[in-house]
């Protein structure tokens, strides 16, 4: 039933990664989800990015927050689990791989949500100066 990408991943051998020697049913719908929406949401975010659209910012911060939750969810399995034969150095390592899958989709959530917090703040001091031009006329 496991598609054979995930069958033996490169590397399994020697790192061991839980989620893929006993691959849960859960890490099987975050991988479809990653390839069927994620990937393609991937291209649009990198156009928007590249072009400095305010319109990505939303979706982006959407984005970000699920990456982020799930690889939250994978550490701490990776981390916290009790899996056996996975020595110190192996589950250091997975911590490691898996980090920049959490950090950098964190500066993104950061940084979205700032970006949409000034687009806000900007759209609401332009509304109060017209209805202040408004009342004044």
């Amino acid at each position: 039933m496991a598609p054979s990408l995930l069958s033996r991943p490169l590397g399994m051998d020697n790192f061991r990664d839980p989620l893929f020697v006993n691959t849960p049913l859960w890490f099987y719908v975050c991988i479809y989800f990653e390839f069927f929406i994620q990937l393609p949401f991937f291209v649009y975010a990198i156009i928007g990015l590249w072009k400095d659209s305010a319109n990505i910012r939303l979706p982006l911060l959407a984005y970000s927050v699920h990456v982020v939750t799930v690889t939250t969810i994978c550490l701490s399995v990776i981390y916290f689990g009790d899996h056996e034969g996975l020595q110190e150095d192996q589950r250091n390592f997975l911590v490691a791989a898996y980090s920049p899958y959490f950090f950098i989709p964190l500066i993104c959530l950061i940084d979205s949500f700032l970006k949409i917090q000034q687009l806000i703040t900007a759209a609401v001091n332009v509304s109060s100066s017209v209805t202040l031009e408004k009342k004044h006329e």
